[in-house]
């Protein structure tokens, strides 16, 4: 039995675009946050991250214009991405740069990975959303790229529990968002991949 047969594709496809607006609002709300600590703590990062909070506001606007046509709704707890993004941005900015770095690189990490489940998923089903994901995600790339390369020391002490910390809660929120059926449609496409 394949993923159609067991789930339904535009079901699939609404809880997809309702995970991708919300994360991408958490975005928003996650630089956003850590631009305002960033102003008095670090101001050599602003730049980076008034051009990623713009990203991802753009993102959040694409992702939302195509709900409608499919019947996509809003994700129900919007507050819950706000707040906790900009919660784990705050937490992150007030230990600098460096820090501000690994938070996007542990978050753009996250986000390639459920990107490339949804785009392997998409491209059968909506040409659309597929070529709008290949978009988004060659920005999350570069915002991941920049990162990785300005963050520095590797062994920086925290660095494994701020990795783990901020997996786990972007994991969490994406599970929550779509009740699961991203998880699920991972195994499915790692289990048929294997074949």
């Amino acid at each position: 039995m394949n993923l159609t047969e067991q789930q339904d594709p535009a079901r699939i496809i609404r809880r997809i675009l309702r995970v991708n607006d919300a994360g991408e609002r958490g975005g928003v709300a996650m630089y956003q946050t850590q631009l305002a600590v960033a102003r008095w703590r670090c101001p050599e990062v602003v730049p980076f991250l008034e051009l990623t909070r713009d990203h991802e506001a753009d993102h959040a606007r694409r992702f939302r214009a195509l709900m409608p046509s499919r019947g996509a709704k809003a994700c129900r707890l919007p507050w819950i991405w706000t707040i906790g993004a900009a919660a784990m941005g705050a937490a992150t900015a007030v230990f600098g740069a460096r820090a501000i770095y690994l938070c996007t690189e542990v978050v753009e990490r996250g986000v390639h990975q459920h990107l490339s489940v949804q785009l392997a998923f998409v491209r059968d089903h909506d040409p659309e959303l597929a070529a709008l994901i290949e978009s988004v995600a060659a920005d999350e790339a570069e915002h991941y790229q920049h990162a990785v390369r300005l963050r520095g020391d590797r062994r920086a002490p925290l660095s494994g529990l701020f990795d783990a910390a901020i997996t786990a809660s972007t994991e969490v929120l994406m599970w929550l968002s779509t009740r699961g059926d991203v998880a699920r449609l991972a195994r499915r496409l790692e289990t048929e991949g294997a074949r």
